[in-house]
């Protein structure tokens, strides 16, 4: 009776496997755009009768679909290869479309309040922008705050939806991403990671100073902080290395 129970349970935990690892396997092709697809960002307008606003950054410009990836169309800037988007929808013009940035290879950044029907280049030009994130600290009276990484120059800042763009004191590296941290300063600024070719950088006060807090030998490829956070140790951030796996941190990058 025993090796029977014992048989039973051995056959249902494989079959709960399997059937879990073909559900997590379960990946659909959407419609081909073509060319290298660098990045996504999504629209937070989005109609509920066709789906999700997707945009794609590729090294054919930006790809707008409009159902949740079924369809694909080629915006007007189709003459660039875009590594970062970002897409923000609080300052969205009603009567026009989503507002958009995208960080391009050597060509800085472009902006559009249309959802890519037109594109102008703001300020940042001349540049190769591999990350875009928006502060959590707006200023109302100018814009959003947005941080761009750049190939060589460091970090950018500006305050004024790129009209305008200063550079940190971060302007010997170059920033492969960027990641912004929900546990602000008020009194000093935004708390921003950078990662870099080498290592992890941290700054608390809107990119005025920056340290050197982890990874000082490994290239730093890619950043994401969970939402969910122990209140007693600070701030959960994964760091994706350069051929040594993904890093955990649960007290803001301090080790």
């Amino acid at each position: 009776m025993k090796k029977l129970i014992y048989t039973i349970v051995v056959f249902l935990i494989l079959h709960c496997t399997l059937y879990i690892e073909n559900c997590i396997c379960q990946w659909v092709q959407c419609e081909y755009i073509g060319g290298n697809v660098y990045s996504f960002a999504v629209s937070g307008n989005n109609p509920e009768d066709s789906g999700q606003v997707i945009f794609a950054g590729t090294n054919k410009g930006v790809y707008l679909s409009t159902n949740s990836g079924q369809n694909w169309w080629w915006t007007a800037l189709n003459n660039q290869s875009v590594m970062s988007l970002l897409a923000i929808s609080g300052n969205n013009p009603e009567d026009t479309g989503q507002v958009i940035f995208a960080g391009t290879y050597w060509n800085g950044v472009y902006l559009s309040t249309n959802n890519g029907i037109t594109w102008t280049q703001t300020a940042l030009n001349n540049r190769c922008v591999y990350s875009l994130v928006i502060s959590e600290n707006n200023h109302e009276d100018t814009g959003q705050v947005i941080f761009a990484g750049t190939a060589n120059n460091g970090v950018y800042l500006t305050t004024d939806n790129g009209t305008t763009w200063t550079q940190t004191t971060l302007n010997n590296r170059t920033v492969l991403c960027l990641a912004i941290s929900g546990n602000n300063t008020e009194d000093s600024g935004q708390v921003i990671f950078a990662g870099t070719y080498y290592g992890l950088y941290l700054s608390t006060n809107n990119g005025t100073t920056w340290t050197q807090i982890a990874f000082k030998n490994r290239t730093v490829k890619c950043l994401a902080i969970s939402r969910n956070n122990p209140e007693d140790s600070g701030q959960v951030i994964f760091a994706g290395t350069d051929a040594n796996g993904v890093y955990l941190s649960t007290n803001n990058g301090q080790n």
